[in-house]
């Protein structure tokens, strides 16, 4: 069954709250608010529209709260402009662009400080705003796959089980998922995320191939597969905002 999805909104005192929900297989709901603004529900496949819209105004005093906290702050936009001293993710750490012209290109690489692209000559104009992009976004893939196998290699025996097969993509709603198949895809953005979180995201998916929904044995199985998963499950919710490319 593929993903489908749908709007709504529900009133709470003064205000309109607008969502967005995501239909799939998951057999449990979740609700989440972006520093954006955006109120996103993943529910299950089964339920009504009307449920939903139940469940969304059963939580509306603090899904009210969330988005008053936000607009306090001034909102946050992770949107990446791909120009010079904007600020990059790898790992937790902080790296700024720095986009020149060389012999070749395009070309990534990491310094102390700055994430490094070299563009061919001529480039200009949107093009070259593009051409950053697809340079970086291929790099941040590249490392994604190099982390990622790493703590599959960790965490795989953990279950008895050999590394599953995976891919890394552009996920616009997920950090990965497990098919029915148990092929696993992950986002290429969670290398942005330190260690810990992008280790949750494998773990996660990993004990998916055991158990495929949300359930109490699910999490009881995480636990035993990564103790500490609980502070790094709470810190990926809290500044996954921030990993946007």
């Amino acid at each position: 069954m593929n993903d489908r999805t749908g709007q709504d909104c529900v009133i709470h005192g003064d205000s309109r709250i607008a969502y967005n929900v995501v239909y799939s297989r998951r057999k449990s709901v979740g609700i989440t608010v972006f520093p954006t603004g955006e109120v996103r529900v993943a529910a299950p496949a089964r339920m009504s529209q009307a449920e939903v819209r139940g469940l969304v105004a059963e939580k509306a005093r603090w899904i009210d709260k969330k988005l008053r906290e936000f607009r306090a702050e001034g909102g946050r936009d992770a949107t990446k402009k791909y120009v010079d001293g904007e600020a990059f993710l790898y790992l937790g750490k902080e790296y700024l662009l720095n986009v020149a012209t060389g012999d070749h290109g395009p070309l990534v690489t990491l310094g102390d400080s700055r994430l490094n692209v070299i563009l061919p000559p001529g480039v200009g104009g949107e093009k070259r705003a593009e051409m950053v992009r697809g340079a970086v976004f291929e790099w941040y893939r590249f490392h994604a796959e190099m982390a990622i196998d790493q703590a599959l290699n960790v965490y795989s025996p953990r279950l008895g089980i050999l590394p599953l097969p995976y891919k890394v993509k552009n996920l616009s709603k997920r950090w990965g998922s497990c098919t029915a198949q148990n092929l696993l895809n992950f986002n290429a953005k969670i290398v942005m995320a330190p260690r810990e979180q992008l280790e949750y995201v494998v773990a996660h998916e990993l004990c998916h191939a055991r158990v495929k929904d949300h359930s109490a044995r699910f999490w009881a199985l995480m636990g035993q597969v990564m103790p500490g998963y609980a502070a790094a499950k709470k810190a990926l919710r809290k500044d996954g905002w921030k990993y946007e490319l």
